[in-house]
């Protein structure tokens, strides 16, 4: 037989319930702290300008903005795709979005989400589902899920560019950030799905860049960290 689902929330019940009001005021909470750490960390070292670099050639500009025209219109086709038909990807439709139609409508990240029988899906990291699940809260659908792959596109070549940059090789840093992200594997399973593979190469280069760029600032160094 087919399991389903009884009693589950509507997304604007979740969203008026007091456990994700608690939540709210949680992920605030953390945010005002981690600024506040950010700035003790930070009080009293000089503020300097990070470094730049000698500037790009132009050349290496042209290749690098005709690359990120190929794989913005390779994006651009296949998340248009999904906003229509969904997402073909299958561990989208397994257990990504599963796991955060089940944080929305148990109002819990803690339990357990079963997916399957005899597997260990329920204790992958879901931390990229934390922020599906929060459009599932704001639009009641999983419509931002086929978008959001976009912004960490856009974030990935932000940090491949500033990790190149004072050294003056911005646009090969970007480009080859470029590169791997149009490589087939990751474009087709990425684009316009739930997939966390470029989420969790964007945290990276943001992190590698922060470090190229702190020098001596505690502060670039603790967000970095």
């Amino acid at each position: 037989s087919t399991p389903t689902i009884t009693h589950a929330a509507t997304p604007a019940q979740a969203r008026n319930s007091p456990t994700v009001r608690s939540a709210w005021a949680v992920v605030a909470a953390c945010v005002i702290v981690g600024v506040l750490i950010g700035r003790a960390a930070g009080a009293g070292a000089p503020r300097q300008p990070g470094p730049t670099g000698p500037r790009a050639p132009a050349p290496a500009l042209i290749v690098l903005v005709l690359a990120g025209a190929v794989l913005a219109a390779g994006n651009s086709v296949l998340t248009l795709a999904a906003l229509k038909h969904g997402s073909p990807d299958f561990d989208t439709q397994w257990f990504h979005l599963p796991f955060a139609a089940a944080f929305v409508q148990q109002h819990s990240v803690t339990a357990l989400h079963y997916v399957g029988v005899a597997d260990l899906h329920q204790f992958f990291p879901a931390n990229v589902e934390l922020l599906h699940a929060l459009g599932m809260l704001a639009f009641g659908r999983d419509v931002l899920s086929m978008v959001l792959n976009l912004g960490f596109v856009a974030l990935a070549l932000l940090a491949a560019w500033c990790l190149g940059r004072p050294r003056g090789a911005a646009p090969a840093t970007a480009l080859a950030a470029v590169v791997v992200l149009a490589v087939p594997q990751i474009l087709y399973m990425s684009t316009g799905s739930a997939m966390d593979d470029v989420p969790a190469l964007a945290f990276g280069l943001a992190a590698a860049a922060l470090f190229a760029h702190a020098g001596s600032n505690r502060a670039v160094i603790f967000a970095a960290a």
